[in-house]
């Protein structure tokens, strides 16, 4: 025996006879009841490969070196605190897995239920360690322990507290309390791991390691490291590039700052080049930029003189000249032995320049927003301010300050209310610049959060701040902007001379602040050293006079006039605008749209109105963001103007055309989008656009946050002009509760929860599945609709007016449909339309060709007959017409059709014509392909049911399962239903008819008048079976719920839910009447006859 696999069983040891089997070369025990490894491990010394994952392990045996042949070791999800000092004599181990208790991974606007977070429990092994507790915690109280709200669910903070309480109360290597390190702290890296020369392989996550030392460089075998989810990860020494490394997984360290961020989010290559560099030295850094915003006259540059000066007063002696553009400056502080240098930016307060402001935001910042308390505060922008930060520098602290405090006896501020919906801010003060009030405590705190940042103290490459000097001095010289080669003469002189490392040590000071670069295949030939000159050159769009600009186009031939100071560079400056947002290339046209320039009025449309008897439908989604960037919606307006046929474009809206669809984008209030589809497929369209917003947040807006509404789908069938709106989020949460429906508050309707599910916009792997079958549910109906039995191919000329003496086309085309058949008959311009044709061909099953010697002089009827015979092999059936058989001789048919048998209907057998129809449909019946696609299950019961839950299916030998056998067998109630006059539809009688059963299952759903839903926890569990109802629901068809077996767990489940709006009929327990109450339920609920389609596709075809 190579392999003992023992995972799950409840075990709390292994029995020390197992030291007999010298040949395991496997074992895998994770997921039992072990509270230490079991000693006869150690003695298997054949053992090459141990599995032992989410054991609750706190300690390994001391003499764990003794497996001295063990290559491979997953101790996953484990309490270990330390290693055992024999632990470095496992010399042969190449790959090993030590990580802690894991927490759930969480996000924006996410909620747990509590059968999700019992799953969570059950998966980690967490729910053994709250039973052997001796308070015998139970998954209930736990979970109501972090329910703060009592709302049923867990949301974003409730399921971080979750994590933290994991995070601190389950052991782990190194530091996991409350407190933060700091560079002083232990690094907890276990020093036996260090010692494993041969090791390939380190997964250390979910743990609290502090650093990772310089001893790593002896792992010299070492290429995948992974460090991710440890939270208090503060550096990882530049010795690790030693290591032949060619993976570092670093996800989720929310503390590390060697190396920074910015680095990390560049990937590997850049994280280990940089990891490289500081081998060659490194300086530990204290630097940020400190930001000043606000409205034009809040005091922001009066406020900078004063922080900066040493008596805490600016010495104003009149009205400050307003900034234009940027001011930058330095200022360097000593504080506590440690020296913080600020990058001082003070921003102009013009709304001219909030375009290209908020493109200097970033997290690497302290935010100091000013207001003038003599204003007060409504109108001092700080909404504005305060959303665009929050966006764009998500992590960056803020700090609101009242200006001229002086001059008021009273401030008034919402303090409380601000600071509840904007966590970052770190402080409110009032100061004066003039008297010096408040100054030194805003100083204070200004220093305190600065020293708090994660990226203080990083190690920053030595040659890389020397490269960075080396290019401030040319911003002395008053230039603006570089070539790249000249950038790279300046690395040369900072001994940088790889190309990768100087790329990557530009990029780094453009998230510094330093310099701005843009790696685009246009763009990287600059380096812009001076972002004041960039704010200059493009507020030259957005004051340009409005005679070079008009309706928000800038036609390229005036880019010239625009930037007349900078003319040779003006090409280089418009693909710049576009990197700012600041204008917009428009598809296959020499202009660009400047948004912030767009005619504000609503240009004149019709938006039409729909009747009823159209198949045209309105459906209108409604986003409502937190704040919402106007570069945003600029940029969504842009990108679906170039994917549309036509449109229309203002400043808060768009009108678009494409595919015979309609959309109206419009921007309702400052941070409210409403989007109106029309169409016969309006969802698609609808979810298009979706995706582009979305795919721009995801681009370039990551801190942006919204929900969306979609609208009550009864009120939109019933054309309702003022539909409900249910909240995307609502519905997610009523998903995670599993409610089976919600209701509309306009006209009250009960709408299942699956169906809102459908029209929301896919996020999660649920949505998409569930997107998934209604789209081949769609896709199936639309083949159904357009798929005919026959082709007819027949020449105009056999078709006269007069049928007096003639067998006509048209008459045996009624005949056959008069028998049940549907055909495709082309009429008109379709009778000469090659393509037309061959399109209706691919959906038909039988190809019936009415050969005369008109149709064989007709050059179309001939390629039509080659093309379904030689090329699409459809099975064909001849029609002799017209006057005789001279077709025969025909070099176009003649040879193809030498040994065809063919129905005589040739005109002298008109009073014969009867008989020959007979023998017609006698050879269309004898067809495979007909009777293939003529449905059994049209019209009928289709009955879903799981085989583990029917008598007859165990005695045939299905596996008879627990408890999935109860009174009533699905099977006997098809032949019950039968026998009472109810055509049935069950997949039994299916499985040999081809190897296609789902399809199958699929076309019956769609066919079926009813469905008898046989439900149980076999059913429940069966992946097939809630698909089925899933699709009978999508199809709005009849449900008649069958309880069978004898399990309640069902209840629970999706199925459960689904169930709850459909009557029931109980067979669990022995019950006389259950089959005729059955019976009764479908007959009252079953659907009428469909009406057949054959006039509708006959003129789709023509």
């Amino acid at each position: 025996m190579l392999f003992l696999n023992l995972e799950t069983n409840n075990l709390t040891d292994l029995p020390a006879s197992l030291v007999n089997c010298t040949h395991i070369y496997q074992i895998h025990i994770s997921n039992n009841r072990m509270q230490v490894l079991p000693p006869v491990l150690i003695q298997m010394k054949g053992i090459r490969r141990l599995l032992g994952c989410n054991l609750m392990l706190t300690d390994l045996p001391e003499n764990i070196g003794d497996m001295s042949n063990l290559t491979f070791l997953l101790l996953k999800g484990n309490c270990l605190t330390k290693l055992p000092k024999s632990f470095a004599n496992l010399q042969q181990l190449k790959s090993l897995s030590v990580t802690g208790v894991r927490w759930i991974q969480n996000k924006a606007k996410y909620f747990l239920s509590r059968s999700h977070f019992v799953r969570f429990l059950i998966e980690r092994g967490i729910d053994r360690w709250l039973g052997a507790q001796p308070e015998k915690l139970s998954e209930d109280k736990l979970y109501q322990l972090f329910d703060l709200d009592g709302s049923g669910t867990l949301d974003t903070m409730e399921i971080a507290k979750f994590n933290a309480f994991l995070f601190t109360v389950f052991p782990r290597f190194g530091s996991n309390q409350q407190h933060l390190p700091d560079d002083n702290s232990p690094s907890w890296f276990p020093e036996e791991i260090l010692a494993l020369r041969n090791l390939r392989v380190l997964d250390l996550s979910y743990q609290g390691i502090v650093h990772v030392p310089p001893e790593i460089r002896k792992m010299e075998n070492l290429n995948t490291l992974t460090l991710s989810h440890n939270p208090h990860l503060l550096s990882i020494a530049g010795e690790a590039s030693q290591c032949p490394l060619t993976k570092l997984g670093l996800d989720e360290c929310p503390l590390l700052k060697t190396p920074p961020k910015e680095i990390r989010d560049r990937g590997f290559k850049t994280t280990y080049a940089y990891l490289n560099r500081l081998m060659t030295g490194s300086v530990d850094c204290k630097r940020t930029k400190l930001m000043l915003v606000g409205l034009g006259g809040a005091g922001k540059t009066s406020l900078v003189r004063t922080l900066m000066s040493t008596d805490e007063e600016s010495h104003l002696t009149g009205a400050d000249a307003i900034t234009d553009g940027i001011d930058i400056c330095t200022w360097d502080v000593e504080k506590d032995g440690d020296t913080i240098s600020y990058s001082v930016w003070d921003f102009a307060g013009q709304t001219i320049y909030y375009n290209t402001h908020q493109f200097f935001l970033s997290d690497r910042a302290v935010y100091l927003l000013l207001w003038n308390t003599r204003l007060g505060h409504e109108h001092a922008g700080l909404k504005f301010w305060l959303n665009s930060i929050t966006v764009h520098a998500p992590k960056a602290p803020i700090f609101v300050v009242g200006t001229h405090s002086d001059q008021m006896t009273k401030m008034d501020l919402p303090v409380d209310d601000m600071q509840l919906k904007y966590h970052q801010i770190a402080g409110f003060h009032f100061v004066s610049s003039k008297t010096g009030d408040g100054i030194q405590n805003l100083r204070e705190s200004l220093f305190k959060s600065t020293l708090q940042q994660e990226y203080m103290g990083e190690k920053i490459p030595q040659a890389w701040l020397h490269f960075e000097s080396l290019i401030s001095k040319g911003r002395t010289k008053k230039i603006h902007v570089m070539k790249y080669e000249h950038v790279e003469g300046i690395a040369a002189d900072a001994s940088i001379v790889d190309p990768s490392e100087i790329s990557q040590a530009i990029q780094f000071l453009h998230d510094l602040g330093s310099v701005q670069y843009f790696p685009t295949e246009y763009l990287r030939g600059h380096v812009v050293i001076n972002p004041q000159w960039i704010v200059d050159v493009m507020a030259c769009v957005v004051s340009v006079k409005q005679e070079v600009i008009q309706d928000g186009r800038l036609m390229h031939s005036s880019i010239d006039t625009v930037w007349s100071e900078y003319h040779k560079m003006a090409d280089w400056l418009l693909r710049l605008t576009e990197e700012f947002d600041l204008t917009f290339q428009l598809e296959g046209e020499n202009c660009n749209i400047v948004p912030c320039l767009l005619p504000e009025k609503r240009p004149d449309f019709m938006w039409p109105d729909i009747s009823k008897d159209e198949e045209i439908f309105e459906m209108k989604m409604v986003y409502k963001f937190d704040y919402l960037p106007a570069g945003l919606f600029n940029r969504g307006q842009v990108r679906l103007h170039g994917y549309s046929e036509d449109s229309l474009i203002w400043k808060r809206g768009s009108y678009i055309e494409k595919n015979g669809q309609l959309a109206l984008i419009q921007q309702e209030e400052d941070s409210e989008l409403s989007v109106r589809v029309q169409g016969p497929n309006p969802n698609n369209i609808l979810f298009f656009i979706h995706e582009v917003f979305e795919g721009l947040i995801n681009e370039s807006f990551h801190g942006v946050t919204y929900d969306y509404e979609i609208p009550c789908p009864d009120c939109t069938k019933h054309r309702q002009r003022d539909p409900h709106m249910f909240k995307a989020s609502s519905i997610r949460r009523a998903l995670e509760l599993k409610a089976p429906f919600l209701q509309c508050q306009k006209q009250f309707h009960t709408v299942p929860l699956l169906t809102l599910q459908t029209i929301l916009a896919p996020d999660t792997n649920s949505d998409y599945e569930v997107h998934l079958d209604q789209d081949v549910n769609n896709l199936m109906q639309m083949q159904k609709e357009m798929a005919t039995d026959i082709f007819i191919s027949y020449c105009s000329g056999d078709a006269p007016k007069d049928r007096s003496n003639v067998i006509h086309p048209a008459d045996i085309c009624a005949d056959l449909e008069k028998e049940g058949f549907s055909c495709y008959f082309p009429e008109g311009a379709a009778l000469t339309s090659r393509e037309e044709m061959a399109q209706q061909l691919v959906h038909s099953s039988v190809f019936l060709a009415l050969i005369s010697n008109n149709y064989a002089a007709n050059e179309v009827c001939c390629d039509m007959y080659k093309y379904a015979v030689g090329t699409m092999r459809r099975p064909t059936i001849c029609v002799a017409l017209g006057e005789n058989f001279d077709w025969k001789k025909s070099p176009s048919l003649g040879v193809i059709t030498s040994d065809v048998v063919f129905v005589n209907m040739i005109n002298s057998k008109k009073s014969v014509y009867k008989s020959k129809l007979k023998e017609l449909l006698s050879t269309l019946q004898k067809n495979e392909q007909i009777s293939q696609v003529k449905s059994e299950a049209a019209g009928s019961c289709f009955i879903s049911y799981s085989w583990a839950n029917s008598r007859l299916a165990v005695e045939c030998g299905t596996k008879e399962l627990p408890g999935a056998l109860g009174f009533g067998d699905p099977r006997q109630l098809k032949s019950y239903l039968e026998e009472t006059g109810i055509k049935c539809w069950i997949d039994v009688d299916q499985v040999n008819v081809n190897d296609q059963l789902l399809n199958r299952i699929a076309q019956g759903l769609s066919e079926a008048r009813v469905m008898v839903a046989c439900v149980s926890d076999q059913y429940a569990q069966s992946k097939i079976c809630c698909k089925e109802m899933r699709f009978a629901v999508q199809l709005e068809l009849p449900i008649v719920v069958a309880i069978v077996g004898t399990g309640t767990e069902w209840k629970r489940s999706e199925v459960g839910f689904n169930s709850m709006s459909y009557p029931v009929v109980d067979f669990q327990r022995p019950n006389p009447n259950a089959n005729q109450d059955l019976l009764t339920l479908v007959k009252s609920v079953k659907l009428p006859e469909q009406v057949e389609l054959t006039e509708k596709r006959k003129k789709k075809g023509q």
